[in-house]
């Protein structure tokens, strides 16, 4: 309801439609505005329409513009489309939309409210003739629409001419049959190769090939985001231009970071109002491994519980290294999951409570990278007391190492919170609208470091990646050469080469969990050294795998630490025999 005059009492009816009063005079749930009568309008109002709509009362659907590509062309994850609107008496009007190719794709839809007679297609400075009204139809695009750059079709004594001469031959070039060009460009201009009468011409217009992405200076863009205006004057839409590792409708967010976030690689995979047999390859993917996981995990933290709080192996300090490591990896397995399936349906729209949402942004993520570090300090603390029993011998402490373990589990503990408290200070719950159409919107778990913290969180995590892996080899190393040592002293005569062997071979149990989170960790480190940042989704897949084998340690208790150890395995039997007799006693019973 508008309403003017100097205490805003008088109803202004010109938005209302005459057949119903409570309906606007614009359609298609169109932002009717009435015009200012000081002021000459050829009409009273004015239509906001919605996305996919115009006309002066949105009463016009926009074209949709379908562009598919051949299956062998790789598309660069920045895609301009050009739409050409051929005037009278004028030169041709330029009007530019853009779109982000967020998958493997090989096409791309457009609602587009302008009229245009042809459309080029431009990716990586090069361009493709797409469309020309009553002439080409829409067909799939392949390398052979490519309009190559003059360079490529004349020599060095033809380019160097001045323009107006040299624009003569560009007729050439269309009358090469063996070329079969539909078009070609220069520095200011586009032709197009079209039949007159019995000879093919070079059909040329102005092009301006040096887009300012700047936005007439409203770029509203973050991060040294390009700003895009779809035309060049009177424009209606601005787009923005990620660098690489941002993402988001204004580049606000970023793929930078240590521990990547499962929201940035697998997020713009997830398409909403989508079943799950219709997602992409990478989303089922990762539901499958997802589930896969958990249930491997789960299993083999029972295992090691069963087996770790026996009371025989309770008695050391390692025997709690072990039990907190298990009980660490079920908690790790249920908010991995967790984390994947509040993602899944935030993503498809299924889930929208901003409480929960919120509560879950601040703490899935963190608790998650606390005991991925707890994992790996305890496989070091776990490989630093077996050493130290194996060195002291008869001279080992039982009650001095329990209550040792206990110190170093909440040391550890207090340590890695600390170094993980930053975190959810910087997360936030941010609603994007999708940029080209309306009702689609996402909700994003977003972490936004400065520089300084960003430094400061890569050297933290860096010591912990490396830090615990270190400890681990060089306390396996230590406890091996020890061993020798003390062998080589009983036998004099013996070789220390032969003796080194056989302390490997007696103590490769021990060996097995350090190489084996070595192993684990050189992807996931690869990665992030190299890479940087995720710098467009086509990365996905690579950061995906990344994430995945992070969370492989916690699953290979069992086969790191029980399988090697005869008296482990003996313990596990021992465990399921008891739990058998329990429950055979409890059916007994009933």
């Amino acid at each position: 309801m508008h309403r003017f005059g100097p205490r805003c009492l008088i109803t202004n009816t010109v938005c209302q439609s005459n057949n119903n009063n409570n309906s606007s005079v614009c359609n298609q749930r169109g932002v009717c505005l009435p015009n200012d009568d000081s002021m000459s309008y050829n009409k009273t109002f004015t239509c906001i329409c919605s996305n996919g709509y115009h006309g002066d009362r949105c009463e016009f659907s926009d074209e949709n513009v379908t562009l598919v590509f051949h299956k062998d062309m790789i598309l660069s994850p920045n895609i301009f489309i050009h739409f050409i609107q051929v005037q009278q008496n004028e030169d041709p009007l330029r009007s530019t939309s853009f779109r982000t190719v967020l998958t493997p794709q090989n096409s791309i839809s457009i609602r587009w409210p302008l009229p245009f007679h042809m459309i080029f297609v431009e990716f990586e400075k090069k361009y493709y003739l797409a469309y020309i009204y009553r002439i080409l139809n829409f067909q799939t695009i392949s390398s052979s629409n490519r309009c190559p750059n003059l360079t490529e079709l004349f020599n060095q004594t033809i380019l160097q001419l001045h323009p107006t001469r040299k624009i003569k031959y560009y007729h050439l070039p269309c009358q090469n049959s063996s070329l079969k060009l539909s078009c070609f460009h220069d520095t200011i201009h586009l032709c197009l190769c079209q039949q007159h009468t019995n000879v093919r011409i070079a059909n040329c217009f102005l092009f301006d090939h040096q887009m300012k992405y700047d936005c007439a200076g409203q770029n509203e863009c973050e991060n040294n985001a390009y700003c895009l205006h779809d035309k060049p004057q009177c424009p209606t839409q601005s787009m923005c231009i990620c660098l690489a590792c941002f993402y988001g409708s204004r580049c606000q967010f970023s793929t930078r970071g240590f521990g990547l976030s499962l929201d940035a690689i697998l997020g713009y995979h997830i398409q909403p109002d989508i079943s799950l047999t219709q997602q992409l390859s990478i989303v089922q993917f990762s539901l499958v491994i997802t589930i896969l996981f958990f249930i491997i995990g789960f299993i083999d933290s029972i295992i090691c519980m069963l087996t770790f709080k026996r009371k025989s192996i309770l008695e050391l300090g390692c025997g709690l290294y072990l039990l907190t490591l298990s009980i660490i990896t079920v908690v790790t397995m249920i908010f991995f999951i967790w984390k994947f399936f509040i993602l899944l349906f935030t993503q498809t729209g299924t889930l929208s409570n901003r409480k929960f949402l919120f509560s879950q942004c601040y703490s899935i993520d963190t608790i998650l990278r606390i005991c991925l570090i707890m994992n790996k300090w305890l496989h070091a603390c776990i490989c630093m007391e077996r050493t130290m029993t194996t060195i002291q011998g008869t001279r080992f402490n039982k009650i001095k190492s329990r209550r040792n373990a206990k110190y170093a589990i909440s040391i550890l503990l207090l340590i890695t919170i600390g170094t993980a408290i930053h975190d959810p200070f910087v997360r936030d719950l941010l609603d994007e609208q999708h940029e080209y159409n309306d009702e689609i919107k996402r909700i994003w778990c977003t972490v936004r470091y400065s520089r300084s913290l960003q430094i400061y969180d890569y050297i933290i995590q860096s010591v912990h990646f490396i830090g615990a892996f270190v400890v681990n080899i060089i306390s396996a190393l230590v406890l091996i050469w020890k061993k020798t040592r003390h062998e080589q002293t009983l036998h004099v005569k013996s070789d220390f080469k032969e003796i080194f062997k056989e302390q490997i071979k007696k103590y490769r149990h021990i060996l097995i969990s350090p190489l084996t989170l070595t192993i684990l960790a050189i992807p996931r480190l690869a990665i992030v050294f190299i890479s940087k940042c995720m710098q467009s989704t086509n990365d996905s897949w690579l950061f995906l795998v990344g994430y995945f084998i992070s969370f492989l340690p916690p699953m290979l208790n069992s086969i790191i630490y029980i399988l090697p150890s005869n008296y482990y395995k003996t313990e596990f039997g021992n465990a399921m025999h008891q739990y058998q007799s329990q429950m055979r006693r409890r059916l007994n019973w009933k």
